[in-house]
């Protein structure tokens, strides 16, 4: 079983739109570990990430990133985003 780690930071309005797709997509790809961390909340869970990202969420796996929003991106960006790193971590 792979994981992903997710990094959000509560009250960012991409980030909001994220718990639908996570339940979503948990859901069809079962097989994949979702570790989320709020980056404000948990700085030390993203320590690793520094440098790596500068939008959120950002979506990684072994240190690669999958994921990352960008300013000005619509829902159905972000979903197919997400579809296709939950892809690769299957």
């Amino acid at each position: 079983m792979k994981k992903i780690t997710v990094i959000k930071i509560e009250g960012d309005p991409y980030c909001a739109q994220i718990r639908d797709i996570l339940d979503k997509l948990t859901f069809e790809y079962s097989k994949v570990e979702v570790e989320v961390v709020d980056a404000r909340i948990q700085p030390e869970s993203v320590e690793q990430f520094k440098g790596k990202y500068r939008h959120v969420p950002s979506i990684f796996m072994d240190g690669q990133k999958l994921y990352e929003s960008h300013p000005g991106e619509s829902f159905e960006d972000c979903l197919a985003g997400f579809r296709k790193a939950f892809k690769t971590a299957s």
